[in-house]
């Protein structure tokens, strides 16, 4: 922790933000659309009609118009990309650590991988920041080997893989009322993601750090048990004074006690635990093991409206100090005498798996929606927010929608 003041924060996810964080889809991401299955993405992108140039094509025009919406909204609009490219130096400090690790490793590789990871690292400090976004994929002849040989690299290095999830900026920082949290990712190929958006940001805006004593990537996305402890921006949501945290079956076990630390870096006075779904059965991962994260089992829209999948809800519990209840009856029916919401907003069953309550709050009732969300997008309309429902058929495939792109920072 710094000792100046940080001066990026975030109180309450349902009041207008005045500078949010993003980055625009790139090269980066090229792998997943063709590999979908291995780095997260919709398995259905193996049956895509279209090339993955034409997916980044599509992908990149909706992200546009998202920040479009925002800035005409008199919102202030960070690029990730555009902040490393202002701090090069620690880009560049940031790689010779992580090629540090490349090159105590690179003799288990034959000797033509051996000469294709130098070649990429050749390319790569001549372009720092896109050489760290696309990983080993920068290099001309790494790019080119067997797809099957580069994932065997990308398992046993663990470092300078392609950032293919990185768009989804809500994941790698959390914002806090005291400042940002750098969180801590529980699938490998998503392991530098924090580490990344920490140098964009600069070290001086954290408050606090989750503990990392393994590797690491997407709290939602390991498939194995772990007493680790992991949480990222999706987890949490602010309003009325409160951190909603959501608790997965991969936050590990330790999690309830990072929870606590972190409450009390973030100066949150009040903590209410919600365990997910997929907590009490594993079976209820969506597809690749993804994801079931707070902000895809509800979205406060206002500090009285709450838009959710009632299913969902009544399948959660919620633990605000000792004993928990049901998710459904905490929000409506009232807990220790009362009442946390006072409007439900439906998420259809059938838009819940596209992320129907992942919606980005901008505030003056006005919410950041998808197209293919009609039901859910109608609802919100009569509950009387203005809804802006952009296409983005593409960019979700990635398994999230706005709020899981967009970073709150003040």
């Amino acid at each position: 922790m710094e000792d100046s003041k940080p001066k990026f924060k975030c109180d309450s996810e349902t009041e207008k933000p005045s500078l949010v964080l993003v980055h625009e889809p790139g090269l980066e991401v090229l792998l997943a659309v063709e590999h979908p299955h291995d780095w997260g993405f919709d398995p259905s992108l193996t049956e895509y009609n279209k090339s993955s140039g034409r997916w980044l094509e599509d992908a990149v025009r909706e992200h546009q118009e998202m920040t479009r919406i925002l800035k005409r909204e008199d919102i202030g609009v960070l690029h990730l990309k555009d902040l490393l490219e202002r701090n090069i130096p620690n880009v560049v400090k940031y790689l010779e650590n992580q090629f540090e690790r490349v090159w105590q490793r690179i003799g288990n590789f034959d000797s033509k991988v051996q000469s294709a990871i130098r070649e990429a690292y050749e390319q790569i400090v001549e372009s720092p920041v896109e050489g760290l976004l696309q990983g080993l994929e920068f290099g001309k002849i790494f790019r080119q080997l067997p797809y099957d040989v580069k994932m065997q690299v990308y398992r046993s290095l663990k470092t300078m893989t392609p950032q293919t999830s990185i768009y989804f900026m809500q994941d790698p920082v959390i914002a806090s009322p005291a400042g940002l949290i750098k969180s801590r990712m529980s699938m490998w190929i998503r392991r530098q993601e924090p580490d990344i958006v920490e140098i964009a940001l600069g070290k001086e805006n954290y408050i606090h750090r989750l503990r990392s004593t393994t590797e690491g990537g997407d709290v939602t996305m390991c498939s194995y048990p772990h007493k680790e402890a992991f949480a990222h921006g999706g987890d949490i949501s602010y309003t009325n004074g409160r951190m909603l945290f959501g608790i997965s079956a991969l936050s590990g076990e330790n999690i309830d006690g990072e929870i606590e630390t972190l409450a009390e870096r973030a100066s949150v006075t009040s903590l209410i635990k919600l365990y997910v779904p997929d907590y009490f059965d594993h079976r209820k991962r969506y597809a690749t093991e993804n994801v079931m994260h707070n902000d895809t089992i509800q979205m406060p829209v206002s500090s009285w409206e709450l838009l959710a999948n009632k299913m969902m809800l009544e399948q959660s519990a919620v633990r605000e100090g000792r004993l928990p209840v049901n998710a459904y009856d905490w929000a409506f029916r009232g807990h220790n005498g009362k009442r946390n919401f006072e409007r439900l907003i439906e998420v259809p069953d059938d838009e819940q798996l596209l992320w129907g309550s992942n919606v980005f709050p901008i505030g003056d009732r006005k919410v950041l929606s998808v197209r293919h969300l009609p039901k859910t997008n109608r609802n919100l309309r009569e509950a009387g927010h203005e809804v802006f429902d952009l296409k983005a058929k593409t960019i979700t495939s990635g398994y999230g929608s706005w709020h899981c792109m967009i970073a709150y920072l003040r």
